[in-house]
């Protein structure tokens, strides 16, 4: 994996002006209960310069683009998160106190590293991710649990991020908001044998936790030295998919039955192979 994946909205925006096809997301739990979103677009022109597709000045163009828009949207998404503390605080889910540091709990970061154009969003806690986000108030969590006969399981199942209309993106989802750009600017920019060589759009949304209890419905799961990445691929065919966090655990009275009687078998195996040999004797 990139040091830098990507995430729910902002940077996202350069595809715009890039002509990428991917973009990768990030959310990081980190051990002291803190949460870091990464979003990232890997600027791939390097490869259209040389084979003569975009000039120089076309790169170069588009690389201070990318900065530009994406100070912009960092701005909007600003608003946004001010707006949903006064949305939770009026509706009494924050103390005086909360609203008053939530703000200050936002740290930004952005950079380049090579041709990868990165911000990285610092959460004191998971409350404040999940105002940033809306978790649990416009993002609807479905939630059920399966028994079967040795375990039960937990399932919290979302909308991807990707799907969600948001105001940031005009009341666009983030990959129709993306698809759209692309597609205009190349349009008004390079000719149809030119916009053929660029590949379809995709989005990537990547979990990374310390659990190594939580399972998902993911369509690749990594380990790592920091955690468990879990990560789904969002396309056109596929871009409202749901995605599926779960959990097993154990019926313990169904495991203590099932001990009870292995150890009952072995017991009685044993006492009819003492006895069969006293009788032989």
């Amino acid at each position: 994996m990139k040091k830098f994946l990507v995430a729910i909205s902002l940077i996202l925006c350069a595809f715009m002006f890039c002509g990428c096809s991917s973009a990768e997301m990030l959310v990081k739990e980190n051990y002291d209960g803190s949460v870091d979103v990464y979003y990232a677009i890997d600027y791939k022109m390097s490869e259209f310069v040389e084979d003569g597709t975009i000039t120089e000045e076309d790169y170069a163009k588009m690389k201070s683009a990318i900065e530009t828009k994406a100070s912009e949207l960092i701005a909007k998404s600003k608003s946004e998160f001010r707006f949903s503390i006064a949305k939770w605080y009026a509706k009494g889910k924050l103390t005086e106190s909360e609203r008053a540091n939530m703000y200050n709990q936002l740290k930004i970061y952005t950079g380049w590293t090579n041709d990868v154009f990165a911000v990285k969003y610092s959460f004191a806690d998971e409350k404040t991710y999940n105002v940033y986000t809306n978790f649990g108030e416009d993002v609807q969590v479905v939630r059920s649990s399966e028994k079967s006969l040795f375990v039960t399981k937990y399932s919290e199942k979302v909308l991807n991020t990707f799907a969600r209309k948001r105001t940031l993106f005009n009341g666009k989802s983030a990959f129709e908001y993306f698809s759209d750009e692309i597609n205009a600017y190349l349009s008004a920019n390079f000719d149809e044998q030119t916009i053929q060589k660029f590949p379809d759009f995709e989005m990537t949304y990547s979990y990374l936790t310390t659990s190594s209890r939580l399972h998902s419905d993911a369509d690749q799961v990594a380990k790592t030295n920091e955690g468990t990445i879990h990560t789904w691929r969002i396309n056109k065919e596929n871009q409202n998919r749901m995605i599926e966090l779960y959990s097993l655990r154990a019926n313990p009275m169904v495991w203590y039955i099932l001990a009870l009687t292995i150890c009952f078998v072995f017991v009685a195996i044993y006492l009819i192979v003492i006895y069969c040999k006293k009788r032989s004797v």
